[in-house]
């Protein structure tokens, strides 16, 4: 990496740019740049422009990296932003033995809004105990390290006398854009990161992967999804980001991760360090709670005509549309020239 620093006012070729190309641009260029405001910068952009945006996981890639090279000082390094924060340690292991990450929402609000409250350093913590620690409200995220990890960085170099672990928190999954998709039922319409993103690196070159049960690392988030007027949360799911070696793209996995609640806290279980949040399948339903799918074959078994007459057929659907005036709206086209009485629908989506 180039120790020359960019100031983005001085450089009117990325300036040029729109600004999330600048900022990676600047990212991907090999310029050491002051990376968290960048990347706190960056995340203030609305989601949909980074959606075409092409490598905002290279983002993460470039934050990680630079604060792996921030832990080669001697000194510990905390930068607590807007939409992301990161905590660099040096732990001493005759010392420390677990470590618990956490971010509190803000006093006095409610969790919903609390997921949507800027980070604050006051908020996000870092504390030094052999057992998770829990707080008497619930957390908009946190992540727990065991004593395990430490041990597995002592066992590759049991010459160092301090173990580097960097903790990261995201306020929102913007930047872990993927096309990958874990969507395989036809009833769900679809996914989302509904909890802020949580994460730590040991900083030794190490792999931790495959930790026993007992050594599990332990994160928990407060989850509310974004959902719309018909949509309902059909599936929750922990997972994790994964960035293949050599590669900026990454995805959401779901392997090695168990899940459970408590109270109002979804807690994830998983059996290695990485970036970790909780993803929802939503699918849409009717003012009655009935699916997309099971509403369109109940419509359907109804697609020949019987022996009623079809001016009852015709009422009994008027009806029906009226019915759902606040639900799914849907343009019925009944041919009453085809015998017998046949009719076609046709869905026209949500409004």
């Amino acid at each position: 990496m180039s120790d020359k620093f960019i100031n983005l006012v001085y450089k009117p070729a990325y300036v040029l740019l729109p600004l999330p190309h600048q900022i990676l641009a600047l990212l991907v260029s090999g310029y050491r740049v002051v990376v968290v405001g960048t990347v706190n910068n960056l995340m203030e952009v609305d989601e949909d422009k980074l959606d075409e945006t092409q490598g905002t996981s290279s983002v993460v890639n470039s934050l990680e990296q630079q604060v792996s090279n921030v832990q080669e000082n001697p000194e510990n390094f905390t930068d607590i932003q807007n939409n992301v924060g990161v905590q660099a340690v040096k732990l001493d292991p005759d010392i420390t033995k677990a470590i618990t990450f956490l971010n509190l929402p803000p006093n006095n609000i409610t969790m919903q809004d609390a997921l949507n409250a800027d980070l604050s350093k006051e908020n996000t913590r870092l504390y030094n105990d052999q057992q998770e620690v829990r707080t008497f409200n619930s957390t908009s995220s946190s992540i727990y390290v065991p004593s395990r990890i430490l041990e597995i960085a002592l066992e590759a170099y049991p010459t160092i006398t301090f173990v580097p672990i960097s903790f990261f928190i995201y306020k929102d999954s913007r930047l872990f854009q993927t096309t990958d998709t874990l969507i395989k039922d036809s009833n769900i319409h679809r996914e989302e990161i509904a909890s802020q993103v949580i994460a730590a690196t040991l900083e030794v070159d190490v792999d931790v992967t495959d930790l026993p049960p007992d050594d599990c690392i332990v994160t928990r988030f407060s989850v509310f999804p974004s959902l719309v007027d018909n949509e309902v949360v059909k599936e929750v799911r922990c997972v994790f980001w994964f960035v293949p070696e050599g590669s900026n793209e990454g995805t959401w996995f779901e392997d090695g991760c168990s899940l459970s609640t408590d109270d109002n806290e979804t807690i994830c279980i998983c059996n290695h360090l990485t970036s970790f949040a909780v993803l929802v399948f939503i699918s849409i339903t009717n003012y009655y709670g009935i699916s997309l799918p099971e509403i369109t074959g109940n419509w359907s078994g109804h697609s020949t005509c019987d022996q009623h007459d079809p001016k009852h057929h015709h009422v009994d659907w008027i009806n029906s549309i009226h019915s759902w005036s606040t639900g799914i709206c849907y343009n019925c086209v009944i041919n009453w020239f085809i015998p017998p009485c046949q009719y076609i629908v046709y869905p026209c989506g949500l409004y």
